[in-house]
């Protein structure tokens, strides 16, 4: 009994921690303020965004090769003291390559420092249920606009860019570090060694899941870290609406990890793709044809946006387990992770080029309608299962 509670105690204490470092998926709120502040496009504000993304990925790649070398809870404190001190530094940059350091490489590589912890350890505390336990844990990064939209919402408005930064700084600071300090954590006895062998990259099956992960978060977080901006200056909706707004896109890219789970046991890993890239083609024609720029066209077609980020965010993990079999998952998700990454870089920075260049967010509907569509062929001509 005591076990079992120390279990689900720990399963709390992620969820909460996923929430702090899910406040990457805010940052949209933030980027007027960044723009108008440091006097820069929308290619240079998308710059923190990218490079936290890019980090955050490279980071859980590989500190997820050391978490069974190393003290778990040491990733965790020094995580939790990058994150909090990336908003710090933050909220000192003179320039926004200074910012591109400070919340970008800083904070992206603590968040990707603490990630991957709760994944491995979830597997020493719970012998069946694991991977809806898993989903439980993840489930909290997907939810986390839910609060920190609002709240950076309000702080930017009450207390100006700046002193939002450094607020936040002290947030993350006492709940992170806290959480570092007293979850329950279990140890593997017999640690391996080291291997940076990866198999599966010869395989095509890789390549084939490597390419549509690129293209599904390429999608979903070039959008997200839009969408405040369409929100306030297409749609003409004040930033307070746009950022409760995105408490909903919160919700639905949180619920997008279990239904894709669903619909992938209950059909198969095609099929998810297949209905992903449709609903994300449905939504940019939405978007294209109608041009009417009420609200209800935003929601209805953002909600179908972050519901797909969650979505992906579900059907790479299980793809890898589906196509490369349980043992070696966490050293086999590590490197697909990585699409993750790259599709952050693509994404930020063809949004930006696009935005800087026709100065329409049409452009850009129109450039994921033709991702989708790409999406589309490569799983016709490359996914079996």
């Amino acid at each position: 009994m005591k076990n079992h509670t120390k279990a689900w105690i720990f399963v709390l204490l992620s969820f909460v921690m996923m929430m702090s470092l899910g406040s990457v998926y805010s940052y949209s709120v933030f980027r007027l303020s960044i723009e108008a502040y440091f006097n820069v496009n929308t290619t240079l504000s998308g710059l923190p965004y990218m490079f936290a993304l890019a980090f955050y990925s490279i980071s859980m790649f590989i500190s997820g090769r050391y978490i069974e070398r190393f003290n778990s809870r040491f990733l965790l404190v020094l995580g939790s003291i990058l994150v909090a001190s990336a908003y710090f530094l933050s909220s000192l940059s003179s320039n926004i390559y200074i910012l591109t350091i400070t919340y970008g490489v800083i904070g992206g590589t603590g968040v990707g420092l603490m990630y991957g912890v709760p994944i491995q350890n979830v597997n020493l505390w719970f012998e069946r249920r694991i991977g809806f336990v898993v989903g439980i844990i993840l489930v909290g990064f997907g939810l986390s606009p839910l609060i920190t939209a609002p709240l950076g919402a309000y702080l930017i408005q009450t207390y100006g860019l700046m002193s939002s930064f450094r607020m936040i700084s002290y947030i993350m600071f006492v709940i992170l570090l806290f959480i570092s300090l007293f979850i329950p954590l279990k140890y593997v006895e017999n640690k391996s060694e080291l291997n940076w062998d990866y198999p599966i990259l010869k395989t095509s099956e890789f390549k084939h899941l490597y390419l549509n992960f690129v293209l599904g978060t390429m999608i979903g977080l070039m959008i997200i870290g839009l969408t405040s901006k369409i929100g306030i200056e297409l749609f003409k909706l004040d930033s307070i609406t746009v950022a409760s707004l995105m408490s909903l896109f919160a919700i639905l890219n949180g619920f997008g990890r279990p239904l894709f789970g669903l619909i992938i046991d209950r059909y198969s890993i095609r099929f998810a793709m297949n209905l992903s890239y449709s609903l994300i083609l449905i939504s940019s024609l939405l978007l294209l044809f109608l041009r009417i720029e009420l609200s209800i066209i935003f929601i209805i077609s953002f909600s179908i946006y972050w519901l797909n980020l969650g979505a992906w965010l579900s059907i790479a993990p299980n793809a890898t387990r589906l196509l490369f079999g349980s043992y070696g998952y966490s050293k086999n998700y590590g490197i697909v992770f990585t699409a993750y990454g790259l599709g952050a870089i693509l994404g930020i920075v063809f949004s930006g080029l696009i935005m800087d260049l026709f100065q329409s967010y049409y452009v850009t509907f129109g450039f994921i309608f033709m991702l989708s569509c790409l999406g589309l062929v490569v799983v016709h001509h490359s996914m079996k299962k």
